[in-house]
């Protein structure tokens, strides 16, 4: 009865456009089922200098991808606090690295420094405490995908053991006062 009515062009439309529609909808279904987004978490924090100059830190993150495709980590947003310093490193890193296809890990070194206006007020809150540096970390970390540009967020507090560098300050600042005085 369809086939009086229109015609076989008309069938013959039809089908293709079922068809059509059937391949686009298969695949978006199956990226959505198919892509997992990364996770990132933070594995440590470093303490790589302390000094009356600068406050050199490296935030390790671990990166696992545990899709088909590998992704590119493309920038990393942070902000770090230090005891009850807020914002002592705040900022934005766009070293883009690649992160491999279905790794279970992939460790990442984003290294930062301080040599402002909040490196005396952190040096005085570190004085206070001189066995350990406690700290917050928080951020995003954005990967390119073929998807679009896909944020994940990570965060840790923890402690940094400081007795060895701040045994190092206390005799920088011993020979201050020593040539001062």
């Amino acid at each position: 009865m369809i086939s009086k009515m229109f015609g076989k062009k008309f069938k013959k439309s039809l089908l293709f456009s079922l068809v059509s529609f059937s391949l686009l909808a298969i695949p978006a279904v199956s990226v959505a089922k198919v892509f997992e987004k990364p996770t990132v978490s933070v594995e440590a924090v470093r303490l790589n200098d302390l000094s009356l100059k600068s406050i050199d830190l490296v935030i390790i993150l671990n990166v696992n991808n545990p899709n088909i495709l590998g992704v590119d980590l493309s920038r990393v947003e942070y902000t770090v606090n230090i005891n009850e310093v807020e914002k002592v490193f705040e900022g934005l890193t766009e070293k883009e690295i690649k992160i491999s296809k279905q790794s279970a890990e992939n460790l990442v070194e984003v290294p930062l420094s301080i040599q402002n206006n909040k490196l005396l007020t952190t040096l005085v809150s570190i004085a206070k405490s001189p066995k350990e540096i406690n700290y917050q970390v928080q951020g995003k970390a954005h990967f390119k995908t073929f998807l679009g540009n896909i944020p994940i967020p990570f965060q840790k507090n923890g402690k940094i053991d400081n007795s060895e560098t701040f045994a190092k300050i206390k005799k920088q600042l011993d020979s201050i006062k020593m040539f001062l005085f």
